[in-house]
């Protein structure tokens, strides 16, 4: 396998997206913020984490639907190995489903419901947690793509 953009693309999206599910492991975060919520407004965080887990699933359905797409093209006009086939394939999906996800309208926030400032610095530690993780995981996805990618033959 070659050094190419779409490994090493690959390589990062896939390790945030890994990363980023570590972030659940941090209990107490989530605990903790839980506990400040009063019933409405878990009700609230319930629907917006349902509505978002709804988006990101879509996105990654048309991800897959565009990166078949292109992959059978690339497949059919090119002598690609399937090796690059697959990093084509990952990169395509997590690409498009990242844009999806970002562009999609989101017609609800959480930040809408917490009234208190004890409220607004949990949710920033959540926040910051994943945000920590996603870049922590590009970060190791890039680093074995350079130690494990680029040296397969």
């Amino acid at each position: 396998m070659n050094c190419i953009a779409w490994c090493l693309a690959a390589y990062a999206i896939l390790g945030a997206f890994i990363a980023t599910q570590f972030v659940k492991t941090k209990r107490h975060l989530f605990e903790k913020f839980n506990r400040l919520l009063d019933s409405d407004q878990k009700t609230a965080y319930q629907r917006i984490t349902q509505m978002r887990a709804s988006i990101f699933t879509k996105g990654i359905l048309v991800g897959l639907l565009i990166s078949g797409l292109v992959a059978t093209t690339f497949y059919h006009k090119t002598q690609i190995g399937v090796g690059k086939l697959v990093c084509l394939v990952i990169s395509v999906t997590l690409i498009t489903c990242y844009l999806f996800y970002q562009i999609h309208p989101k017609p609800d926030y959480m930040l809408r419901y917490l009234d208190s400032r004890e409220q607004l610095i949990a949710w920033w530690d959540i926040y910051r947690t994943f945000r920590t993780y996603n870049y922590l995981g590009i970060a190791i996805g890039i680093l074995a793509y350079i130690t494990i990618g680029c040296s397969m033959a």
